[in-house]
């Protein structure tokens, strides 16, 4: 196997397994509609990152960075704004 095609390999291979570890988070978040003990400044960093990863696949014209970071960036922004949403319902109630 080429480097060129192991790299792309590992690249995508780490692509793929950050974006999935955001699922459960985001499922948790739906099934419970509770976001107590999950940090709101390491999502919206996370998010921030990620949309700055997409980024650097365009101007690097690299579909596997857009693809994987833009799919990771989607999520993290749905964790984001869960966040920030139901943060914002609980402080209304109490």
């Amino acid at each position: 196997m080429d480097p060129a095609s192991l790299t792309n390999i590992t690249g995508l291979t780490a692509g793929i397994i950050v974006t999935i570890a955001l699922i459960p988070q985001l499922i948790n978040i739906i099934r419970k509609n509770k976001v107590d003990d999950i940090s709101e400044i390491t999502y919206i960093l996370l998010t921030i990152g990620f949309f700055i990863w997409v980024i650097y696949g365009v101007m690097r014209q690299n579909l596997a960075i857009i693809f994987m970071d833009g799919i990771t960036f989607m999520l993290a922004f749905a964790i984001t704004v869960s966040v920030l949403r139901l943060r914002d319902k609980s402080k209304k109630y109490k």
